[in-house]
């Protein structure tokens, strides 16, 4: 799995099954599959940029940007015009979603977020390419995606620094395949260990941050 660490996206998880699946479908070669992640990944890391700390409360950024990143990937497939890429990312906008309710009693939703963010954001595309509009105001119409579900967006995050290097090499590959939120527990519990004698202990203690708790102090998740 992998993070961008600023907009709180997975951004790989989404974008990247959207692109293998095209490219079995259909005659692409491994570059343009490649330049599609890359942009897939710009877009919804970008959008995730954007919508503000407060977002993350209720919303699973992941599920709900992801849409963008695959539409965009997609797209980009598909050789869109700039007016269907306005298009596709109108249409995986009204499709985004994702809540964190799941975590609350357990759920398995959260397996369905990336899914449906890579289905939509490729149906988005796909409609696009055939004609389908989409809206053009999707972030910041008065009904749109900021007003819905980012009562701190900062739209102007969405564009900073056009020229710089691609989002994508700001997302890292976690090291432990679970919540980045307990990866510091599992490298204190390794280095313990290894200094351990065999010993019962008696107890643990962790000091964590209140993200950490709020996602993962679940004793049976």
């Amino acid at each position: 799995d992998d993070l961008h660490r600023q907009s709180v996206v997975h951004p790989g998880c989404v974008v990247i099954p959207t692109v293998l699946a095209l490219g079995m479908r259909e005659d692409i070669s491994g570059l343009q599959m490649l330049e599609a992640v890359v942009k897939g990944f710009e877009a919804c890391t970008r959008i995730g940029n954007s919508v503000g700390p407060a977002h993350y409360k209720i919303w699973h950024n992941t599920a709900t940007c992801g849409p963008f990143g695959a539409a965009y990937a997609a797209g980009t497939l598909f050789g869109l015009e700039k007016e269907q890429f306005r298009d596709a990312l109108g249409n995986a906008g009204t499709q985004s979603s994702g809540l964190w309710e799941f975590s609350e009693n357990g759920a398995m939703s959260k397996h369905l977020h990336a899914g449906r963010a890579g289905q939509s954001g490729l149906l988005s595309a796909e409609l696009a390419k055939l004609g389908f509009s989409g809206s053009p105001t999707i972030l910041e119409g008065k009904r749109g995606f900021y007003a819905a579900c980012c009562p701190d967006a900062n739209p102007d995050a969405l564009l900073v620094d056009p020229e710089g290097s691609w989002q994508i090499h700001k997302t890292s590959i976690k090291p432990w395949p679970c919540c980045r939120h307990t990866h510091p527990a599992i490298d204190a519990a390794l280095e313990i260990s290894s200094k351990l004698d065999g010993g019962n202990i008696e107890s643990i203690e962790l000091g964590v941050t209140q993200a950490t708790l709020d996602v993962c102090d679940k004793p049976t998740p």
